[in-house]
């Protein structure tokens, strides 16, 4: 147990949560008889000649008081209170109303520059912890008011924001059916001012690009096309593809891959959101051809990271046969990419740990959504999220003008796990074993309910598949999150693209948050209602959660900002094109 920074304070049991790369802990004083506490250290100190003559009749001082009855405190001792400084991390109650409701103020310390941290909130400690993200801070601010901590119960978590948000990241672009022609481009935003360079020090693939990020602005960059695994189609073979990005401030990063009928898009994470163990989300090319098929590729962040590859019973990996694990070893930066031997199989399930934390991206070099008789097919890839994100819920919201819904697949972590999946018509529950997942295709809301951790991706079908606007649309993919790990704060950018008729991509956000924080949500510094009507927004179940689809332009640059966490989903589609991606999100806890 940790001695308390303050010798008047009594020792209490602490419990240590969370690997101790990042451990918070909890104080349980529950038991803890303060009346009782206070009267004795007040004795002691009177008859020490200390403190003594600051007791007064009537009970001990209510926390944050210091005052006695007649000055509003609530009577008894009277202890020095410490003093704080700047590197301190400190709470203060500032209010407490007959012990019921509660206004804090947490300190955090100045160690970092425009220090980003995050602040969680539970009302139970028994496993799974689900813990909800009740506010962020903005650079530069270090204090969070909470003003009506009501519950008798509660726990409250603060750390150093472990979001997309990172000034640390190891990134590559996949290979594509769309190789040839694609351009490949990151999308880096940021709430402050922030420089940095993305680069791959590697003889052969060296390059260096210095780049600055103005607040709400982004900065786009183009990259090499040399430079991706993508243009060199390495599958199989261990290469130095892994590109490196550094920043002075924490930034959002975005990476697109832009070519007629080929586009997509992706979120990338930082170093410190990685994970060791991953089981993976993609999806079967789904159309007969010898040129397309499922894949993964995975970019180490430090020098010998062993990598243990175990795939699932449909993978059937080109140069690795059967279900056996197979093991690699990476060194920094490097990358390693490889696909199923077929268009019919499947990496999804696969599952990949390490040694030391890595970055794994999976999808398809292009897939035809739900199947080969849905015209036309698309490249799909997302940077994969650890196990331990994932959560028990997870909301969605159609895409903008699918007519026909979209499609969702349902992985399980863990085995004897119970997914019911909510929408307007009615519920229904699917059970999974670890690395199992079901498929289906809804419209709507859709809420994702299960007792064990799950990943969702939700899939735009064929451009085919719906009666859309000059056949608009085509396979795109995205990881759903679950709730509890949104942002309150986005600074996303919409692509200036056009498809191949010469017309701009139609371009949406589809938002999701709370309903009761549709009114204290701003888009661009007005009130989103001023954007899209209230009457837009749709009531997800009995979650609490509304969601609308907002049209943007093409080209536009765009900054959410809400009171509570919300959820953001970018895309666009173009004439037999798409591609979509996730605003960001929190991995912690």
């Amino acid at each position: 147990m940790p001695p308390w920074p303050f010798d008047w304070l009594p020792q209490l049991p602490v419990y240590a949560y969370g690997p101790a790369s990042n451990q918070f802990f909890v104080i349980d004083d529950r038991d803890f008889d303060y009346p009782s506490y206070w009267t004795s250290l007040a004795a002691a100190t009177a008859n020490s000649g200390g403190m003594g003559a600051m007791l007064v009749s009537g009970p001990p001082p209510l926390p944050g008081s210091g005052g006695t009855n007649s000055s509003g405190g609530g009577g008894g001792t009277s202890l020095p209170m410490p003093a704080f400084s700047t590197n301190d991390l400190w709470l203060e109650i500032v209010t407490l109303t007959n012990r019921t409701n509660a206004v804090l103020v947490i300190h955090t310390p100045s160690y970092f520059t425009n220090g980003l941290y995050n602040l969680f909130y539970t009302t139970n400690l028994a496993p799974p912890i689900s813990w909800q993200l009740i506010m962020s801070n903005v650079p530069g601010n270090r204090h969070f008011t909470v003003s009506n901590a009501t519950d008798p119960q509660g726990f409250y978590c603060l750390g150093l924001a472990n979001s997309s948000e990172g000034t640390d990241f190891w990134i590559a672009f996949m290979t594509t059916v769309a190789d040839e022609s694609a351009v490949c481009s990151l999308f880096i935003s940021s709430q402050v001012a922030a420089t940095g360079t993305v680069s791959n020090p590697y003889p052969g693939n060296a390059f260096s690009i210095n780049f600055s990020v103005m607040p709400g602005v982004v900065t786009n960059i183009i990259l090499p096309y040399w430079a991706t695994i993508s243009a060199n189609n390495g599958y199989g073979l261990i290469q130095p593809f892994g590109m490196h990005i550094t920043t002075t401030q924490p930034v959002s990063v975005y990476g697109l891959s832009y070519v007629p009928f080929g586009s997509s898009a992706l979120t990338f994470y930082p170093t410190p959101m990685l994970g060791t163990r991953y089981s993976l989300m993609a999806r079967p090319a789904g159309v007969p051809s010898s040129d397309w098929f499922s894949e993964f590729a995975i970019v180490a962040t430090a020098d010998n990271t062993t990598v243990w590859i175990t795939p699932s019973t449909n993978a059937n990996l080109a140069w690795y046969a059967g279900i056996v694990s197979n093991i690699i070893t990476l060194d920094q930066g490097n990358t390693f990419q490889i696909n199923s031997s077929t268009w019919s199989n499947d990496v999804t399930g696969t599952l990949i740990s390490s040694d030391q934390p890595i970055a794994v991206f999976a999808g398809a070099n292009g897939a035809y959504v739900p199947d080969a008789n849905t015209v036309q097919g698309n490249p799909l890839v997302q940077e994969q999220l650890p196990e331990a994100s994932w959560g028990t819920r997870v909301l969605a919201l159609s895409f903008a003008g699918r007519t026909n819904g979209d499609s969702y697949r349902v992985l399980a972590a863990t085995d004897s796990t119970a997914v019911t999946v909510v929408t307007a018509n009615g519920a229904v529950t699917n059970n999974l074993e670890a690395g199992h997942f079901f498929d289906t295709n809804l419209g709507g809301w859709v809420q994702f309910n299960a007792n064990n951790p799950i990943q969702v991706a939700q899939f735009a079908n064929g451009a085919s598949f719906d009666n859309t606007h000059n056949e608009e649309g085509d396979p795109l993919e995205m990881l759903l999150l679950p709730t509890g790990h949104y942002l309150t704060s986005y600074t996303i950018a919409i692509p200036d693209y056009v498809d191949e008729l010469g017309d701009p991509f139609e371009t949406f956000v589809n938002v999701i948050l709370p309903q009761s924080a549709i009114l204290a949500t701003t888009m661009d510094g007005e009130v989103i209602t001023n954007v899209v009507a209230i009457t837009n927004f749709v009531q997800i179940g009995t979650s609490g959660y509304s969601g609308a689809r907002v049209s943007v332009s093409n080209g536009s640059t765009h900054t959410i900002t809400s009171s509570h966490p919300l959820e953001l989903q970018v895309y666009g589609f173009g004439y037999y094109d798409a591609y979509g991606y996730i605003g960001g999100l929190n991995n912690f806890p």
